[in-house]
């Protein structure tokens, strides 16, 4: 067993003791059990989709880990909320040094299977120049800016590298949602209305109609029977102007609740594709943007679709994730190790609540 890459990484012996002690101990339960996996361990950096398969069905909560060759346990796919299924597909990121997997249940933390990676050393050159080259790549400092991203724009002699740093300063903005401004300026005219009635309903409102503020008017001894009927509708609606002054507070803190609500980054995937194999050339890339399900935006900029390479960012701040678009074979270097998420509703999220970076091959 073993990482393969530009240079192959073999695993030490914790990682090999920890293996062993797994599948010893997995030993009874899983011939209790009967769970197994539809497929061998994934190399590492593959986007894989693999089969959890059980006799006696799975319910509640799984966990899939990597077991890494320093003898590490990486969680690398997750599901909530299961219904009885014998058969649940775990669609997850392989990290780059994967030697096995383990499977957990998610409530109790009991081992439920584990399988050893197969012997890579005969895979082709053309997958491990591939591998190597995604390890060379580096990664921006810089996280999202605000801002509206152009529609278009062209590239200049720029290299996978210095593209990608373009990308995240230039390219990769996060817009406001237009429904926020429009309820911060719902929110903004109901507090001006409301200041305005409360002011009017006050003692200075008395007084800029004329009044004293103690229920007075000038005069008002020589007045008073022949004003009475006049000045008793204005008494009576002081206590209406409060009423409506209340409502619109209500409303106004409805309002800023509505407007924070949308006001909170929504998730988003960015996404550059680079021609060839990231090699230093002139290029258009062209805004596109899509729902890929469940939540979320989609913003790709795409050129001729003949290159292999792209670079990515994702940003769910907010926690419930972003819809996966991979496809089982193709590979991805992350700038952190990602979890993806089965929730009840059967769609697979990236958790990508940190800035996340990637690099990917297509074969």
């Amino acid at each position: 067993m073993r990482a393969t890459g530009a240079k192959p990484v073999r695993p030490g012996k914790s990682a090999l003791a920890a293996l062993a002690a797994i599948l010893t101990a997995l030993g009874g339960t899983e011939a209790a059990a009967q769970v197994a996996f539809g497929g061998p361990v994934p190399g590492p950096l593959e986007f894989a989709a693999l089969e959890l398969r059980s006799a006696e069905g799975f319910s509640g909560g799984l966990e899939l880990l990597a077991v890494l060759s320093d003898g590490s346990k990486l969680a690398v796919f997750s599901a909530d909320g299961l219904p009885w299924t014998r058969v649940v597909e775990a669609r997850f990121f392989a990290p780059e040094l994967i030697v096995g997997l383990e499977l957990r249940d998610a409530e109790t933390g009991a081992a439920l299977h584990g399988a050893t990676g197969a012997d890579r050393s005969g895979e082709a050159p053309e997958a491990r120049a591939a591998r190597a080259r995604l390890r060379a790549l580096p990664f921006p400092i810089r996280g999202p800016a605000g801002g509206t991203p152009p529609a278009l724009h062209r590239f200049e002699g720029m290299d996978a590298a210095r593209a990608a740093r373009f990308a995240t300063a230039r390219l990769f903005l996060r817009q406001p949602r237009r429904q926020a401004v429009i309820a911060l300026a719902a929110w903004t005219f109901a507090a001006a209305l409301a200041a305005g009635i409360v002011a009017g309903s006050g003692p200075g409102g008395d007084r800029a109609r004329g009044g004293r503020g103690d229920g007075s008017v000038p005069g008002g001894d020589r007045a008073e029977n022949g004003d009475r009927a006049g000045r008793e509708p204005r008494a009576m609606d002081s206590p209406r102007r409060r009423a409506i002054a209340v409502a619109l507070a209500l409303a106004c803190l409805a309002v800023t609740a509505l407007a924070a609500f949308l006001a909170a980054p929504e998730p988003l995937a960015w996404s550059l594709e680079l021609p060839g194999e990231g090699e230093a050339a002139s290029f258009e890339a062209r805004l596109g943007e899509t729902a890929p399900g469940g939540d979320g935006r989609s913003l790709a900029w795409t050129t001729d679709g003949s290159g292999k390479l792209a670079f990515l960012s994702f940003h769910a701040p907010g926690g419930e994730g972003i819809p996966i678009t991979a496809r089982p074979g193709e590979l991805y270097r992350f700038s952190s190790p990602p979890r993806v998420t089965l929730g009840p509703d059967g769609v697979y999220r990236l958790s990508a609540e940190r800035f996340l970076m990637a690099w990917s091959f297509r074969p």
